[in-house]
């Protein structure tokens, strides 16, 4: 296989996706919304094509070329999660991107799963989770998954569907916990958290990106991948070390916001399947992603 499309690339898992698939000879197409302010992320590479296109146009696209992989993290309401419509319409779009991979002639289909998929859970989040979803976005989610499995199964594609923890790293959405704090640090400006007794999870782009990589060339049989770093912390804790980079003193910075009542306590995933298919670990520290973050966000100033 040598030939991939990728929906929804602008953010931190897709351009860390698109790195790792040039830099191993792939060619690389991205259908990317064309009323994304993120576009400018695709300034960087000047080996791939890229068809403009809404999540909920993927019909109207006509192909004139055949690709192999297609990767698929388009969505709209990611950051409206409580909006029930919106959320809705982005899982049922999600059939006419299994059909777009058809008719580009793909093999295989990766979708973009979440956590959300599985609500509040108390233990570590593996393929054989039971799913409880509680929020608008997670039930969508779910159902995109049960939508574009049955769809592949009818295309006759091999369905993998990643079902994605926290991903953190260069290009990442301004509003996320690690963007937002290094970008208040970068201003001194006073920061305010919840007691972040969390049980947390983060994953590395560059890592999260080499997983998926694996998934869409080597998987065997497709199915659920639980994806994150396998590592449980105290969000406390990753807060503490991306302060330290500044020296900020936190005494005054916890406690101070309060968690609702469906936030997430506890997220860690188990990443057995990844390890024993694909020989898989996460290779980058947190400290040591951190630093990369940082200096991605100084750029931006």
């Amino acid at each position: 296989m040598s030939r991939i499309i990728i929906t929804g690339a602008s953010g931190s898992i897709g351009i860390a996706l698109i790195e790792k698939f040039l830099k191993n000879d792939f060619d690389v197409l991205v259908i990317a919304n064309p009323n994304s302010i993120r576009n400018n992320n695709f300034k960087k590479f000047k080996n791939i094509k890229i068809i403009f296109s809404s999540l909920f146009d993927y019909d109207r696209i006509i192909p004139n070329e055949t690709y192999d992989i297609f990767y698929h993290f388009a969505w709209s309401g990611g950051s409206e999660r409580e909006n029930v419509e919106l959320n809705n319409r982005s899982s049922l779009s999600s059939i006419s991107a299994v059909k777009l991979a058809k008719r580009f002639g793909c093999k295989v289909f990766v979708g973009a799963g979440s956590q959300a998929e599985c609500g509040l859970q108390k233990t570590i989040i593996s393929e054989k989770t039971f799913c409880n979803p509680i929020t608008p976005f997670g039930i969508s989610k779910l159902n995109a998954f049960y939508l574009t499995r049955y769809q592949c199964e009818q295309s006759e594609l091999l369905f993998c569907w990643a079902r994605i923890l926290s991903v953190y790293g260069p290009f990442d959405g301004e509003n996320t916990l690690v963007i937002s704090t290094i970008n208040k640090l970068l201003k001194s400006e006073d920061l305010s958290f919840s007691s972040a007794e969390q049980i947390w999870d983060y994953l590395y782009s560059e890592d999260a990106a080499e997983a998926l990589f694996c998934i869409g060339t080597k998987s065997k049989i497709g199915g659920i991948y639980s994806l994150g770093s396998g590592e449980r912390k105290k969000l406390k804790e990753y807060i503490l070390e991306i302060t330290s980079k500044f020296e900020y003193n936190t005494s005054k910075s916890f406690g101070i916001l309060k968690l609702s009542k469906n936030s997430v306590r506890y997220l860690s995933a188990d990443i057995t399947r990844l390890k024993n298919e694909f020989n898989w670990i996460p290779k980058e520290k947190f400290s040591q992603g951190i630093e990369k973050t940082i200096e991605y966000c100084k750029s931006k100033l």
